[in-house]
């Protein structure tokens, strides 16, 4: 009986050795990307180290186009960043679409992290295929802190407002203009910071979308009275593409505020000079009111008698540009 007890014994010991000097390559065999993924979503730190530290080629592979870095900046851990910055991941890794760690944290709105990337180096302007950059993303989801941050740490923040151009998708276009896209959602503090800090009022590009017809077709009064105070042309009118190849033009802020049964913005408008004679589609907003049953619109129209509202602009755009640090949003 002794005899058997030592042989077993001497057999578990010899397994025991076996294992301890290849425990290594076993465990190398069996980490995935899948594991990697799960221990993130996991938010567990240490056994990310572990995992690293024997497949660290894995930091490279992605699953469905997203890199472990972005998995960790959309879960919002900072932690789990640092241990991936620290194991030598590029911190501007391109997803499939050209997102950044740093776009996904601005998305998310998570302006401690934002931080800790923009501290280590992430690039403040890189854009993703549909030429976003993380302020975009930020801008549009209403983060009005991390928009802050962004404007005030950026490097040079003139460069937000350089090559601001529409990225066309077959028929559908998506703008990366900052301000068109504040006035899109609404964020009128938002909108107020951008022209604070140099955002052009108007767009250069004819077929780019326009921020004061975007935040009167929205019906976002108080954003179009901004954007009016501020020089925005009140008779601005963008143009599309249309299904022939031909240029056809967008609705004004006027006629955008007709369909929308916007009294008071109507007025606004008015007020400030808009040409209500412009035609869109072939009618004149008048038309556009009458055949849309908004008889108090059309009572207006025909009523109104041109006056326009002088506007003196009190700071420039080279002015606010002066001096980066005195610029820095409250």
């Amino acid at each position: 009986m002794m005899r058997t007890n030592l042989v077993l014994l001497l057999i578990m010991n010899s397994i025991s050795i076996c294992f301890a000097m290849n425990k290594q390559d076993i465990f190398e065999t069996k980490v995935t990307i899948k594991d990697i993924f799960h221990v993130i979503k996991q938010k567990d730190c240490e056994r990310l180290k572990s995992l690293v530290s024997v497949a660290p080629d894995l930091l490279k592979e992605n699953k469905k186009g997203i890199y472990p870095l972005h998995k960790a900046a959309k879960k919002g851990s900072l932690e789990i960043v640092h241990v991936l910055i620290e194991a030598g991941v590029e911190i501007d890794q391109r997803s499939y679409w050209g997102m950044s760690a740093l776009s996904f944290a601005a998305k998310n709105g998570n302006i401690k992290l934002v931080a800790y990337l923009t501290a280590h180096g992430s690039d403040f302007y890189q854009k993703d295929q549909f030429g976003h950059s993380p302020i975009c993303y930020a801008i549009f989801n209403g983060h009005k802190k991390t928009v802050k941050f962004l404007l005030n740490n950026a490097p040079d923040v003139k460069k937000y407002f350089v090559d601001q151009y529409l990225y066309y998708q077959g028929r559908n276009r998506d703008t990366n203009n900052l301000l068109t896209l504040a006035c899109i959602q609404g964020h009128k503090k938002i909108a107020r910071w951008l022209l604070d800090v140099g955002a052009p009022v108007e767009i250069e590009d004819p077929y780019d979308v326009c921020p004061l017809q975007k935040a009167a077709h929205n019906r976002y009064y108080d954003i179009v009275k901004m954007l009016l105070e501020r020089g925005a042309k009140v008779d601005h009118q963008s143009k599309i593409i249309g299904p022939f190849c031909e240029d056809i033009d967008e609705p004004t802020a006027l006629v955008s505020a007709v369909y929308q049964n916007h009294y008071a913005l109507v007025e606004l408008l008015l007020k400030y000079g808009a040409d209500k004679e412009k035609r869109y589609c072939g009618r004149k907003p008048l038309r556009h009111a009458k055949e849309l049953g908004h008889t108090e619109i059309a009572e207006l129209l025909k009523k109104h008698k041109f006056s326009y509202v002088h506007i003196s602009m009190s700071n420039s755009n080279d002015s606010l540009f002066s001096s980066t640090s005195d610029n820095k949003l409250d």
